[in-house]
């Protein structure tokens, strides 16, 4: 079958579709700034190597990473389309959490609106915008941006990959549920262009605050146990478990039923499954008063883990 480069660790739903389809996941590793130019090539280069075909798309998650948080670094979208242009592989820029720029990782104040990036200092770009030669498909989502229920985006890029993308979502989704199209139409005609800035800067400050607090209980109870980068945008917090290469997935879920917490073991995000893995996923979409408590019943369930 075909196969597709994919960070090391992405969005589960995702990697659980790639695999329903058959394709074989190549994963691309990733740092602090994101998906790596120079990995990227590594292993397009190995693939050659080992006589396989050269990969059809590169699925990339490139702000507010899901699960690592990560923003890719505004000189890399060049590097990466280059490398994708010239060995002919198509580019899914999967960018969902574009809207949740709150740069916590700041110094501003928790609540100064001037620090969020509202509508018009988003950044740093798109693949779409270095886009030559049309081999970019970008998806953006409602979900995310208005609310959960709302299971609709948009899509864009040529003309041909929009016609087969149609095509799979009619097979698919039937294209999306007509009532919410018809409600979320009617909300955004209703706010217009200055109620929707208000609605964004709005969901960007409850993300701030809370990723804020989610740190600060995180110094407070996991300092020692755990490492983890402040992210700018999105709404995930991915911590390093100091000291361990792995942990039972089995007995950190049954451990967290216990303490009456839940995060995401980093496995579960991993393009290839079966590997050792010592990351947490943390969602920071719960009220600020949630994260001291939550985070000291972590602490005891990595304290109880097993060597």
């Amino acid at each position: 079958g075909d196969s597709a480069l994919i960070e090391e660790f992405s969005f589960l739903a995702a990697v659980d579709a790639f695999a329903a389809a058959g394709v074989r996941l190549i994963p691309v590793a990733g740092d602090g700034g994101g998906l790596r130019p120079e990995a990227v090539r590594a292993a397009v280069v190995s693939e050659a190597a080992a006589g396989r075909p050269t990969p059809k798309v590169l699925y990339v998650i490139p702000v507010g990473q899901n699960p690592c948080g990560t923003m890719l670094a505004a000189e890399r979208y060049q590097e990466i389309y280059d490398i994708c242009f010239q060995e002919r592989i198509a580019i899914v820029e999967d960018d969902a959490y574009f809207y949740h720029q709150h740069n916590a990782a700041d110094t501003g104040a928790d609540d100064d609106e001037s620090c969020v990036a509202g509508v018009h200092r988003l950044g740093p770009r798109s693949f779409l915008h270095v886009d030559t030669g049309g081999i970019v498909l970008r998806m953006d989502s409602f979900s995310k941006l208005i609310a959960p229920g709302f299971r609709l985006g948009w899509v864009t890029g040529p003309r041909r990959f929009i016609k087969a993308y149609d095509q799979l979502a009619y097979a698919s989704s039937q294209n999306g549920c007509s009532l919410s199209m018809v409600c979320l139409g009617s909300l955004l005609g209703h706010w217009g262009a200055d109620g929707f800035e208000a609605h964004l800067r709005q969901l960007q400050i409850a993300l701030r605050r809370r990723c804020r607090a989610l740190i600060r209980a995180c110094e407070t109870h996991l300092r020692g146990a755990a490492e983890w980068q402040c992210p700018s945008a999105g709404m995930f917090l991915w911590l390093r478990l100091v000291g361990r290469r792995d942990f039972d997935e089995a007995e950190i879920v049954d451990l967290m039923c216990q303490e009456k917490v839940v995060v995401m073991p980093g496995a579960f995000c991993a393009a290839v499954r079966g590997d050792p893995h010592p990351f947490l996923r943390i969602s920071f979409v719960a009220p600020e008063d949630s994260y001291d408590e939550g985070m000291r019943r972590l602490r005891r369930v990595l304290d109880r883990l097993k060597a």
